[in-house]
């Protein structure tokens, strides 16, 4: 059931759509940031050797992969929009399948044949998948770009006001002692949350019949999510559209918080998912 599933969700439309254009914004970002950064080398090592007649520049650790690559750097339009509109990626890609399933019959014929916690199960899992995958991509192709042109320079802690990576960043240190695993740990944080707003989406389907609704309401919840943080009611970031990136926040990250509301999200929409399944009348 699981790969029936999987199949249908990453062979539709709209997640091959939603990856072109979430991949689009990601190269975007990528282009950006290499044109900013050559631009920038050209004139400093020009002004560089008008002054001391040489071009070498004792400064190289401002400008690193890790500061540059899309889940770091926050100077280019592409970020900006790609995490502002991550929550409604994950949930364009597959959250409205059950809905459509549900309104024109398909789930009729799939609960006479199986059980239906295994076809909720499964429908949950290729919803998350899908809905984390058209986000991880872009992101795994957005550093490869960058890194074929910006060095994989080790980040320098006397340069943290060049990474916007404070001691109130949640792993601040990992940043520092070990980037790529930083990187691995961003990349993975955007996959789960992607997919957890997807699987929202999704369960919300029981409640309300109308397919837009359904992939727009995760984006709002986390508009919603935005506009708290950015009136300072909370010490802490709690949406997951600032919290992932972090880039040029003020306020701090936490760790613990993300992870708080991964089990919420979790716990909401498998339990929905799982509950209002079993007892769903689909006749």
């Amino acid at each position: 059931m699981i790969k029936i599933e999987m199949k249908k969700a990453l062979g539709n439309i709209m997640f091959i759509a939603t990856l072109i254009v979430a991949t689009a914004v990601a190269v975007y970002s990528a282009a950006y940031v290499i044109v900013t950064v050559y631009n920038y080398a050209v004139e400093n090592d020009a002004l560089s050797e008008s002054i001391f007649g040489d071009t070498t520049n004792p400064d190289h650790a401002m400008i690193t992969l890790f500061n540059q690559w899309m889940g770091q750097e926050w100077n280019s339009m592409g970020q900006s929009l790609f995490y502002l509109l991550l929550p409604f990626f994950g949930s364009l890609a597959y959250s409205w399948s059950l809905l459509s399933e549900r309104k024109s019959g398909y789930i009729k014929h799939i609960v006479t044949r199986t059980l239906r916690r295994k076809y909720y199960t499964a429908k949950y899992i290729a919803v998350f998948v899908a809905g984390g995958l058209v986000v991880l991509i872009p992101l795994i192709i957005n550093f490869m770009v960058v890194s074929a042109f910006i060095p994989a320079t080790t980040p320098d802690i006397f340069y943290d006001i060049y990474y916007d990576m404070g001691p109130t960043k949640a792993l601040s240190q990992l940043f520092f002692s070990h980037p790529y695993v930083f990187v691995l740990y961003r990349m993975i944080s955007a996959f789960i949350f992607a997919g957890l707003f997807a699987s929202l989406g999704m369960s919300f389907s029981f409640f309300i019949k109308n397919r837009f609704v359904i992939v727009a309401l995760p984006f709002l919840i986390s508009m919603l999510l935005n506009y708290i943080d950015s009136s300072g009611y909370f010490k802490y970031l709690i949406s997951p559209s600032l919290f992932l990136h972090n880039g040029g926040a003020a306020l701090p990250t936490s760790a613990w918080l993300m992870l708080a509301e991964i089990l919420i999200m979790f716990a909401l929409s498998f339990g929905i998912t799982v509950v209002k399944g079993k007892k769903d009348d689909v006749f």
